[in-house]
C-alpha cells in the first residue's frame, strides 16, 4: 500500500544519501540519478499521514524542506561535483532518526501483513489538504449579455411594432433589472465570502525559510487558507535560487511556526499556502501583530481582471 512505498521510498533516499555522499568525495552520477527519481516518486500527501500517525506532523517542513535541498543537488551538481555542506548533512541525520520513527510506529500499530499509520484514513486517492477549493459559485448564467443578440433584438422589435411605450419600457426596464441583479450577486457573493473568510490587507513581519536560508520580510494579505509574502529585500535575489512553486518550507510570525508550500509570484512576493488552514481566531491572533491596521481585502472587487480571476481559482482564503 502506499504508506508501505512511501516509507520505503524515504529509507532509500535516507540511504543512498548516507552512503553516496562520502566526506572525502563527491557523489558518482548513478548516486545522483537515483536520488532524483527516488525523490520525485514521493507523494507528499502519504508522506505527512505517516508523519501525522507517528506524532511528527510538525517535523513535515523539516524533512520536505532536505528533501527539496537534496534534489535540488543531485539535479544541479557543481562542476567540482555534488557535496553535501555540513547543513544538509544534518539534515541528513534529523531525517534518518524521523523516517526510522514514524515507520516503525506506523508498522507496529497495522501488524505485520498490513502497514497503515495509526490513526490515518487508508484511502490513498492523493487527494489531501493541499488541494484548494476553487470558488465555483461565480457562474453568470443571469448575466444578459451571455444572452444571444438576436433574442435582445427580437423583444426590442416587438415592442417597436406594437409602438406602445408601456411595452418598451418593460423591455429597457428588464434588460437593465437583469444587468443590475447580475452585478449584485455577482459582488454580493464575494463581499459575503471576503467577509466570511477573513482576508485582509496588514503589515505583519515574518521570516520565511526555505532551503536552508531564511528570507525576512512581511506579510501583505493574510487569510485562513494562506498569504502574500513580500521579503525586505525586492529584487531578484531575494529568494534562494531554485525556488520555485511547490516548494515546501516554513514561515515564522512572533513566535508561531507554520509549515506552508509556495504558490506563485508576481513582482517579488509569493502567495502561499498554509499547509493546515488557519482558524479564525488564530488569524485574529496574528494580526495583532500587524504594523498597519488590518482591513478586509477587497482587491476582487475591482475592475482588475486579474484580480477577479485570482478570486475564481482560490476564494477569497488562499493567498
Amino acid at each position: 500500500m502506499q504508506a508501505q512505498a512511501t516509507c520505503i521510498a524515504l529509507a532509500q533516499v535516507v540511504q543512498t544519501a548516507t552512503t553516496g555522499f562520502p566526506e572525502d568525495r563527491a557523489a558518482h552520477p548513478e548516486t545522483l540519478q537515483a536520488i532524483t527519481t527516488t525523490v520525485n516518486d514521493i507523494n507528499n500527501d502519504a508522506m505527512l499521514r505517516i508523519l501525522r500517525g507517528g506524532g511528527k506532523a510538525a517535523s513535515f517542513g523539516d524533512v520536505r524542506n532536505f528533501l527539496t535541498q537534496l534534489a535540488f543537488l543531485s539535479q544541479n551538481p557543481p562542476e567540482a561535483g555534488a557535496v553535501l555542506t555540513d547543513d544538509m548533512r544534518d539534515g541528513l541525520a534529523l531525517t534518518r532518526s524521523i523516517i526510522t520513527e514514524v515507520c516503525q510506529a506506523a508498522d507496529a500499530a497495522s501488524g505485520p501483513d498490513n502497514m497503515s499509520p495509526a490513526g490515518v484514513d487508508s484511502d490513498s486517492s492523493g487527494e489531501g489538504i493541499f488541494e484548494t477549493v476553487a470558488d465555483r459559485t461565480g457562474k453568470r448564467s443571469t448575466d444578459w449579455a451571455a444572452q444571444p443578440p438576436d433574442k435582445i433584438e427580437s423583444l426590442l422589435q416587438a415592442a417597436k411594432k406594437d409602438q406602445s411605450v408601456g411595452v418598451l419600457a418593460a423591455v429597457l426596464l428588464g434588460l437593465a433589472s437583469s444587468i443590475v441583479l447580475s452585478f449584485a450577486l455577482r459582488f454580493g457573493l464575494l463581499f459575503i465570502q471576503v467577509a466570511q473568510r477573513g482576508r485582509q490587507t496588514c503589515s505583519v513581519p515574518a521570516k520565511l525559510t526555505c532551503m536552508f536560508e531564511s528570507i525576512p520580510g512581511k506579510i501583505t494579505v493574510l487569510g485562513c487558507y494562506g498569504f502574500k509574502f513580500a521579503p525586505e529585500n525586492r529584487t531578484e535575489d531575494a529568494f534562494p535560487q531554485g525556488l520555485s512553486t511547490g516548494t515546501y518550507g516554513q514561515i515564522l510570525i512572533g513566535r508561531d511556526t507554520f509549515d506552508i508550500k509556495l504558490g506563485s509570484s508576481g513582482d517579488a512576493v509569493w502567495s502561499i499556502l498554509f499547509i493546515d488552514p488557519l482558524r479564525r481566531s488564530q488569524v485574529n491572533r496574528l494580526l495583532a501583530g500587524s504594523q498597519e491596521r488590518p482591513r478586509l481585502d477587497f482587491s476582487v472587487l475591482t475592475s482588475d481582471k486579474d484580480n477577479r480571476r485570482a478570486f475564481r481559482n482560490y476564494a477569497t482564503g488562499g493567498p
